[in-house]
């Protein structure tokens, strides 16, 4: 990235030998848009969708009085859309705003905000300098149907990845025995090694054992340890829509 040399005054009289301002007012901007390049880097190799990358926890709270819904619905509105943090996830978001090893595990019913919440947390870890990775169940499943070496690319990138949110464990209802194993790996290697990895599912552990076995639930367990949350409350998404 260069400076503008025009960004200042120009009679600077603090120039670089490249004629280049080097105030401390520019060298502040020029940082700045370098960091947010750098975390928009990191963002696309991690593959976080658009739609999360300006989230962040905590960014508009439930006011006194204030239905959830219309919290919501403000958030919506902000430019770029901001994170709702409401009396139903409140709890979930504080515990994860200190998060930082092991894993995090969120259960509950479609629309309600599970990957929001844990892909605000990832985006802060990236712009924050860390690597990362956002793996989508469905489309892991939906590429294994298209390119089997594809999807096994997909899933080593995943299991080694430095902090990893799984997201949509469990779904489709119609997953394959085939995805077991893909799914045993990146579990496997996770608790093996203590990576970091967020995990969001509509199903509980119960209903993740007879899809992926036993195997799969207990290094789930073993990795989140008391970090397996139920997330309730109404289908935003059609709020929303």
């Amino acid at each position: 990235m260069i400076r503008d040399a025009t960004c200042c005054s120009p009679n600077c009289d603090n120039p670089t030998e490249a004629g280049e301002c080097a105030c401390s007012a520019c060298l502040e901007a020029w940082d700045e848009a370098a960091r947010a390049q750098a975390a928009e880097e990191r963002f696309d190799i991690a593959g976080l969708p658009p739609r999360y990358r300006s989230l962040a926890l905590g960014q508009v709270v439930q006011g006194l009085g204030e239905t959830e819904e219309d919290a919501v619905k403000r958030a919506s509105r902000i430019d770029p859309p901001a994170l709702a943090i409401t009396k139903h996830n409140n709890r979930v978001a504080t515990d994860l705003r200190s998060w930082q090893r092991g894993g995090f595990f969120i259960e509950g019913p479609v629309g309600v905000g599970k990957t929001t919440l844990l892909a605000a947390r990832l985006a802060e870890l990236l712009r924050e300098g860390g690597q990362g990775q956002f793996l989508s169940v469905p489309e892991l499943v939906f590429q294994f149907k298209i390119s089997r070496k594809k999807a096994w690319m997909m899933a080593t990138q995943a299991a080694d990845a430095g902090v990893l949110l799984l997201d949509d464990l469990g779904h489709p209802d119609d997953i394959a025995s085939w995805m077991v194993e893909p799914v045993e790996r990146i579990i496997a290697r996770r608790t093996e090694f203590m990576l970091p990895t967020l995990v969001s599912s509509n199903r509980g552990m119960d209903s993740l054992e007879r899809i992926y076995g036993v195997y799969v639930r207990s290094r789930l367990e073993e990795i989140c340890g008391r970090q397996v949350y139920f997330l309730n409350g109404p289908d935003f998404r059609g709020l929303l829509g």
